[in-house]
């Protein structure tokens, strides 16, 4: 797949870089990275651009403003952003500045496709309050529920998440949100106190059930079994939440695919995944 590096500044100065395939007047989707990746290193991703195009679709492979798990943005003004310092809100800013970075360039922001907290993202942006979302079709691969009750449900691990979030606040009400932390649970890592607080401890905010009746388009979850069946508690049957929602409220656009066998990166499954794409994009 041929095509050239692109960068964007969003509207709050950050800037971002991308990989773009795709001619004037085509239809893009838009390819969006989870925690700590990147739009370079994931061959999930990678791969998924090269379904898009062998289906006659342009692609955006694009960075958001939490790649990597720290780096330097010499936007408007040098900042700190990557996974370490991010907040989840800001997405709809990194997803905004690449649909006006397509039409700029006289293509048609067509689709969105995004793994794990980029689906997580997807959905905020998507179930936003906004009319300038152009997107016509979203594609959520593996998004965790980030829902601080779900988390903190009284387990031994559990706990140690309340612990951690009650230390991330603390620091943030003594004005070291940007304190770098060691967290346990749900994923072993250092972040910043504010990133912590921000991503786990705000409610059902981020939590994607939340919005599936403002996102409006047709849309596919997909999420690998052993996700659903043997994952942590924020993927134990999120296909069944998903679809009990959408019965409840009869959002008929919404569905769900399980690839059997499947992990969160699809491991050894993509070729299943990629048909289930294919499938979906053929009725929709």
């Amino acid at each position: 797949m041929f095509g050239q590096l692109v960068q964007t500044i969003t509207s709050d100065g950050i800037k971002l870089d991308g990989f773009l395939a795709a001619s004037p007047g085509q239809k893009v989707w838009i390819v969006c990275h989870g925690v700590n990746s990147s739009f370079y290193s994931s061959s999930l991703l990678r791969e998924l651009a090269e379904l898009f195009s062998k289906l006659g679709y342009g692609c955006l492979l694009a960075n958001n403003r939490g790649h990597d798990l720290c780096s330097l943005s010499f936007g408007t003004l040098p900042q700190r952003i990557g996974s370490q310092f991010e907040n989840v809100a800001e997405c709809v800013h990194d997803f905004q500045a690449w649909q006006e970075c397509l039409v700029r360039n006289q293509m048609v922001p067509y689709g969105l496709a995004a793994h794990s907290l980029g689906a997580v993202k997807g959905a905020f942006w998507l179930g936003g309050e906004t009319d300038l979302t152009q997107i016509k079709h979203f594609i959520a691969l593996s998004p965790p529920r980030l829902n601080t009750e779900l988390i903190a449900d009284g387990s031994k691990k559990g706990l140690i998440f309340v612990e951690q979030l009650e230390r991330a606040r603390e620091l943030c009400l003594a004005g070291e949100g940007d304190r770098i932390i060691r967290v346990r649970f749900p994923m072993p890592t250092w972040v910043s106190a504010a990133t912590f607080a921000d991503k786990y401890g705000s409610g059902h905010k981020y939590d994607y059930l939340n919005a599936l009746g403002r996102i409006e388009i047709p849309t596919l979850w997909t999420f690998g079994s052993i996700e659903v069946t043997q994952g942590m508690k924020n993927f134990r049957n999120a296909d069944l939440e998903i679809r009990q929602v959408s019965e409840r409220d009869s959002l008929h656009h919404h569905r769900t695919s399980v690839i059997e066998g499947g992990d969160h990166s699809y491991t050894g499954v993509r070729s299943s995944l990629f048909e289930s794409i294919s499938d979906w994009l053929a009725a929709a």
